[in-house]
């Protein structure tokens, strides 16, 4: 989910996901955080992502 919120004069960009959470579904859940990533780099607006990604931690080591 995506939502815009006025904050004083600006606006920031709220997003929200809830990943595949099976052991199995790990290229299902890698699919859906590429998503949310993408569109993150392509929002203008200052962006923050919060929610119930299900990342294991070889997962997140592609990123982080």
């Amino acid at each position: 989910m995506r939502f815009t919120v006025q904050a004083g004069d600006d606006e920031i960009c709220l997003l929200t996901a809830h990943l595949e959470s099976f052991p199995s579904g790990m290229a299902e859940r890698i699919s859906q955080f590429q998503e949310v990533l993408k569109i993150m780099r392509t929002e203008t607006r200052p962006s923050i992502f919060g929610g119930d990604t299900n990342l294991r931690a070889r997962e997140v080591s592609r990123w982080f």
